[in-house]
């Protein structure tokens, strides 16, 4: 049989255990790709109602948590991360670079936005980034970037389904800007002003795909796009040159995290429901379907 899938985990959770999660998420979406470094403390939930295969195995973060799941009336512990099956994950194992072959990374002429911030790129593959994360307050056409400091504001997004573009920095300090960039929620990536200058665009979820695949999939390439320093460990070689930096989120509710730890970009794609895919870097690359109203960073890439 099949593993257990998140959305099962996440029923059999008791109320006060499901929201150990930064902000209050309401689906099992955002559980399985929080990207944690270790996990130490034990949960053990009886799944009684749970039939699986003696040789199923599953992995699930839980906010520096190692989840134990009890199997055919035997307890195992479940301590290899990141390894949760999602039936609509997108495949990582096609046209993948091989390990050991030079990855191709050639600087390119820098660009502008409307507000006059300079970003440098960098091709990689057949591919051209932005090296920096995006910092803009305004659109092509010059339209102000509405700024959300307050948290309950912010949340109001959410309560309403307003639907409103925004962007913070991260725990509203604005000094964050110029290293890590701007948080943007999902509807000011997406929005009809315009977010990119001419001739760039939001990487839909298949360009992630693409970059992932070239620096040798999801499991390696995020050594390869992580910038070498502000990183709690010490092995990234960002041998693609694109430098991410882990500048940290903000979810629906207005509530920061990760900074430190994960980088989190958008894509340009919804998903199947009401959310949309992103990028998570930490341990790995992830690929990840988020509410709307939360604020990552962006990276733009060349059409």
């Amino acid at each position: 049989m099949a593993p257990i899938s998140c959305s099962d985990i996440f029923e059999l959770l008791p109320v006060h255990k499901r929201t150990p999660f930064p902000g209050d998420y309401r689906s099992h979406r955002d559980i399985h790709a929080l990207p944690f470094w270790n996990m130490t403390v034990t949960y053990r939930i009886p799944l009684k109602s749970i039939v699986l295969d003696e040789t199923s195995s599953i992995g699930l973060h839980i906010k520096k948590k190692r989840l134990d799941l009890k199997l055919l009336q035997k307890d195992v512990a479940l301590t290899q991360p990141n390894t949760v099956s999602e039936s609509n994950a997108p495949p990582d194992n096609t046209n993948k670079a091989d390990a050991s072959a030079a990855i191709n990374v050639v600087p390119q002429a820098p660009m502008s936005d409307i507000d006059g911030n300079n970003y440098p790129t960098v091709q990689i593959g057949t591919q051209i980034w932005m090296m920096e994360n995006l910092k803009t307050s305004h659109f092509r056409d010059g339209s102000v970037i509405p700024e959300i400091e307050d948290k309950f504001a912010w949340r109001n997004i959410l309560a309403t389904n307003a639907q409103s573009p925004a962007w913070c920095c991260y725990d509203r300090d604005v000094s964050m800007n110029s290293t890590y960039g701007k948080l943007y929620n999902w509807y000011a990536v997406t929005n009809s002003h315009q977010l990119c200058p001419v001739g760039w665009h939001v990487p839909t979820k298949s360009d992630w795909i693409v970059l992932s695949n070239y620096l040798g999939g999801d499991e390696t390439s995020a050594n390869h796009l992580r910038g070498q320093i502000l990183w709690p460990n010490g092995n990234n070689d960002n041998s693609s040159g694109f430098n991410a930096l882990p500048s940290g989120c903000r979810d629906g509710n207005g509530v920061f995290d990760y900074f430190g730890r994960a980088a989190y970009f958008w894509s340009s794609t919804p998903d199947e429901n009401t959310g949309a895919w992103s990028v998570i870097l930490g341990f790995k690359l992830i690929q990840n379907d988020d509410s709307k109203e939360h604020a990552f960073s962006v990276r733009l890439i060349k059409d």
